[in-house]
């Protein structure tokens, strides 16, 4: 459903958010929704133009597809991990699957794409200490 919202209702947080998705409106609908709450997005359609970008920018928090391109989801969190220079910006993979990937690394918070997405990135964004 449409709805208008009142731009005086929305405050711009300074937060930056790098999200990783391959299909075109997927990327779209996940801009509309975080750039409604306030958040700077960023958004990567390949996992190269996404270690690009995050190593160019230092966003506060990066969202990666599990299905990319030649590199898995798993594959980028796991390169943002070990990266000096992105080691500390957390990652958080998005997923359809109810199981954890085994290879993911520890800190890396799985988001599952569901209704409660809102309610599961707000408990990412607290976890992270991320207002």
């Amino acid at each position: 459903s449409r709805y208008i919202a009142d731009v005086e209702d929305v405050m711009s947080l300074l937060v930056e958010i790098l999200v990783v998705v391959p299909q075109r409106t997927s990327l779209r609908w996940l801009e509309r929704e975080l750039t409604a709450c306030g958040y700077r997005f960023f958004g990567a359609r390949t996992s190269f133009d996404a270690i690009d970008l995050a190593v160019r920018m230092k966003p506060d928090m990066i969202m990666v597809s599990g299905l990319i391109d030649e590199l898995s989801g798993v594959d980028l969190a796991c390169a943002f991990n070990a990266m000096p220079t992105t080691r500390k910006i957390p990652v958080c993979l998005l997923t359809s699957d109810d199981e954890r990937p085994a290879d993911l690394p520890a800190d890396t918070l799985v988001l599952k794409k569901s209704a409660n997405f809102g309610e599961h990135f707000a408990d990412a964004l607290e976890s992270y200490g991320i207002a």
